[in-house]
């Protein structure tokens, strides 16, 4: 694995985390049930952390694929890679659905 797919993994890693965080924050408090009020500010910080997520699964997808087609993955980081990259895919949805 290269050491930039290594950090831009870890940077994914770490905005899913916070993503996932901000979702269940926001799910508490219902933003949906409200929906002539504004956006709270976990609501903004979600919205942000969602756009930074999609922008990092972007350039992690592309580092991915390079490292593919130049055959430095093993079986198990090609795995795990992209097993991680389709979390992040979820938690984007995911976030825009609570926003909604």
């Amino acid at each position: 694995m290269t050491d930039e797919l290594r950090q831009i993994q870890i940077e994914q890693l770490k905005l899913i985390q916070a993503a996932e965080a901000l979702i269940s924050t926001c799910s508490k408090r219902k933003i949906r049930d409200y929906p002539g009020a504004p956006i709270n500010r976990n609501g903004f910080r979600l919205m942000k952390v969602g756009g930074e997520l999609v922008d990092v699964s972007i350039k992690f997808t592309i580092a991915f694929l390079d490292a593919n087609e130049a055959h430095l993955l093993t079986p198990e980081e090609y795995r795990e890679l992209s097993d991680q990259n389709l979390k992040a895919q979820k938690i984007s949805a995911r976030a825009i659905r609570v926003l909604q």
